[in-house]
């Protein structure tokens, strides 16, 4: 992650245990770990959770090699933050002086894959 972002990095380490750490060939900081139990902890933290299905198709694969069922994403609700996320990593809003127009847009591109 960029390292404007570290505070999310100690809240993970607060939760799972590892370790956070800046990385030496770029401004960014990086988190951790290799014990079981944190990351079953985020397997189970997580499932139902993902809603790309690029990312789900991962996950699964992910739970497999841990013997851990997953569980189908929650369906999405006004209240969701995925979507907030979503507009945080691949979002734009545009302001055109022309006509006066605010553009708001979220743009992912992926692969098809398998539906879940």
């Amino acid at each position: 992650m960029e390292s404007r972002d570290i505070a999310c990095l100690y809240k993970m380490k607060q939760r799972y245990g590892g370790y956070v750490k800046a990385t030496s060939h770029a401004k960014a900081v990086r988190f951790r770990w290799h014990h079981m139990a944190g990351i079953k902890l985020v397997i189970k933290d997580v499932n139902s959770l993902i809603q790309n299905p690029v990312r789900y198709a991962q996950f699964k694969k992910v739970c497999s090699l841990y013997s851990i069922e997953t569980i189908s994403p929650i369906p999405l609700t006004y209240n969701s933050a995925y979507l907030s996320g979503l507009f945080d990593t691949d979002g734009s809003v545009y302001y055109n002086k022309k006509s006066m127009q605010v553009f708001i847009t979220v743009f992912a591109q992926h692969k098809k894959v398998e539906n879940y």
